[in-house]
């Protein structure tokens, strides 16, 4: 297969993928929101965590 119909190939293939993704987004845009909020939540109470130093 010549690199050029590989671009082609892959530039069709990117082009699914968005639309795929738009798909997703439209039917589960409340579900991927709280699943971000939770995520967030979880990162900010793990980055919140006091750093012990021991003095010796």
């Amino acid at each position: 297969m010549n690199k050029n119909k590989q671009v082609i190939i892959a530039f069709k293939m990117c082009e699914q993928m968005a639309e795929l993704q738009s798909i997703l987004w439209d039917l589960y845009y409340e579900d991927f929101l709280d699943l971000i909020v939770e995520q967030d939540h979880a990162k900010s109470s793990k980055d919140q965590t006091p750093d012990v130093k021991y003095p010796f």
